[in-house]
């Protein structure tokens, strides 16, 4: 029986994932020529593109009780693409406050964006996000909570010597 050895990845497969490890800035090029950096995600920039789903969920809800015409419709599901995309690139609270509201207009009037340059995008940030950190953190405080619910072991001989008394009167 003849063993192989594993194959080896590909080289530039390799520098991806060396420049994930070295936290380095991913460039998305666009279909309209323009390349855009895209960092760590900040938690500011993960509540913002949270509140924009909620935002857009309201209006999923007005569409599928056909409340809002098709083409309407369909042009808020563009802004809704343009939203994210800025607080992605932004991805900063100063900026957020100051320059979102003209960037995702600027994103959705003036570039020439298609939607799989929007997912391409949401893509590439879904890899800098830093929730899994979050949710880990969230985890260890749990832990740590439980752990300062502990008995001390003092606590713990005197709580079973008192079931064992109780059990001794019970019989």
């Amino acid at each position: 029986m003849e063993i192989k050895a594993p194959k080896q990845s590909n080289h530039e497969a390799q520098q991806a994932q060396q420049s994930m490890l070295d936290n380095e800035p991913i460039i998305v090029k666009l279909s309209n020529g323009k390349e855009v950096k895209i960092n760590w995600l900040m938690p500011v920039t993960n509540d913002k593109i949270d509140s924009i789903i909620v935002e857009h969920d309201e209006v999923a809800k007005l569409i599928n009780e056909g409340k809002i015409s098709k083409a309407v419709a369909n042009k808020k599901t563009r802004q809704h693409f343009a939203k994210i995309t800025a607080a992605i690139l932004l991805n900063d609270q100063a900026k957020l406050f100051f320059f979102w509201w003209i960037k995702w207009r600027i994103i959705y009037y003036t570039w020439k964006v298609t939607g799989e340059d929007h997912m391409r995008i949401i893509q590439e940030a879904k890899k800098k996000s830093q929730e899994p950190q979050y949710l880990m953190a969230m985890a260890f405080s749990m832990t740590m909570a439980d752990i300062w619910t502990m008995m001390t072991k003092k606590e713990a001989e005197a709580f079973l010597r008192e079931l064992n008394s109780g059990r001794g009167q019970q019989q």
